[in-house]
């Protein structure tokens, strides 16, 4: 972007956190105390963090392949943002020496997926909890899933709280940016993919995905039944009572977190996607039959959970955000929490 862009895109950041400040001065005069910041800003293939007060701002970093992510040494959070808030109380009394509202800024620049896979947010409430390389590294554990990752976080610093004592459930707030790799196919020379033996032909012409998954009925799913192979419900299927959002995204993370155990426990760690998918499919289908409301968990064998092949269409008239979060999949790899008119899934891409 260059260093002129650079001062430029630093310079509005520090103005809008002075414009922020003021204008909390102006309408919280009565509330005596102030607020910390964390903001990220991408533009173009670069990234800014800034920070002020407690509140953390963070790149994960990998310096070889295979290695796990690190907090990379550009971060938001110097001595002199931490002193600084928004609304400051002490600005407010109009007292000398009162600690600033310009926040630490740092801007990098992005060198892919590879090397630099997201980025994290987090409040003071957070930053008293987890350092820096515990917040990137509990984050670690749920690549490409965001929403798995805030959660785990948020229940830690939660059950941390109360075992210090909170007698009120402090506010947390934990965001995680993502940053996609390239495409199927939009790389010269890409290794053409594995394939399993499939237990129904891919449709020819579209581009399908053949998937399996977990679902959980939640509370407030709109109750739509879905079209494509997930609508062939057995008649006979024993309904469960939804659950509330909040413990069905709990279980999931848990179902989530027994399938990597059990990876990493492998004596003999699975090579191609292809091994991960059948290595996985006994655990896999043991938690389908004991959790998932689809009549798919009914079925035998590998076909467990199975939703055959679906095409973006089908995956789309599913509703919620199931085609935006199946789609980048790659075979083997499992999806973040996932919401349809059906309820809340775990989906893995076996082919």
């Amino acid at each position: 972007q260059g260093s002129g862009t650079e001062a430029y895109v630093k310079a509005a950041l520090i103005k809008s956190f002075h414009d922020l400040d003021a204008d909390f001065l102006a309408t919280t005069a009565d509330i005596q105390d102030g607020c910390g910041a964390a903001v990220a800003l991408v533009v173009g293939d670069h990234v800014f963090l800034a920070s002020l007060g407690r509140c953390i701002a963070t790149l994960a970093e990998v310096d070889s392949e295979g290695d796990r992510p690190r907090p990379a040494e550009v971060r938001a959070g110097g001595q002199a943002a931490a002193s600084g808030c928004l609304g400051g109380p002490a600005r407010k009394r109009g007292g000398p020496g009162a600690p600033g509202c310009t926040p630490e800024v740092v801007g990098t620049a992005l060198k892919g997926f590879a090397k630099h896979p997201f980025l994290m947010l987090g409040s003071s409430t957070v930053r008293t909890v987890l350092d820096p390389s515990e917040f990137v590294g509990m984050a670690a554990d749920f690549r490409m899933q965001p929403r798995f990752a805030v959660s785990e976080i948020s229940a830690r610093v939660l059950e941390e709280h109360a075992r210090r004592g909170a007698q009120v459930p402090p506010q947390i707030v934990v965001a995680q940016a993502c940053f996609l790799p390239p495409k199927e196919g939009s790389q010269a020379g890409e290794e053409k993919k594995p394939s399993i033996p499939p237990a129904k032909k891919a449709r020819v012409g579209l581009k399908t995905l053949r998937l399996r998954h977990i679902l959980l009925k939640v509370q407030d799913a709109a109750g739509k039944q879905p079209a494509g192979p997930a609508a062939s419900a057995s008649a006979g299927a024993k309904a469960k009572p939804a659950r509330p959002r909040a413990e069905a995204e709990g279980m999931l993370r848990d179902v989530l977190k027994e399938l990597c155990k059990d990876l990493s426990e492998a004596a003999k760690a699975p090579k191609t996607p292809t091994d991960l998918i059948i290595f996985q499919g006994k655990k896999f289908a043991e938690l389908c039959k004991k959790m998932s409301d689809c009549p798919t968990a009914q079925k035998g064998g590998a076909m467990c959970g199975d939703l055959g092949w679906m095409s973006l269409e089908e995956l789309g008239v599913m509703g919620g955000n199931l085609r935006e979060k199946v789609e980048p999949l790659k075979q083997g790899q499992w999806s973040d929490i996932v919401l349809s008119d059906k309820g809340m899934h775990l989906i893995q891409r076996v082919a």
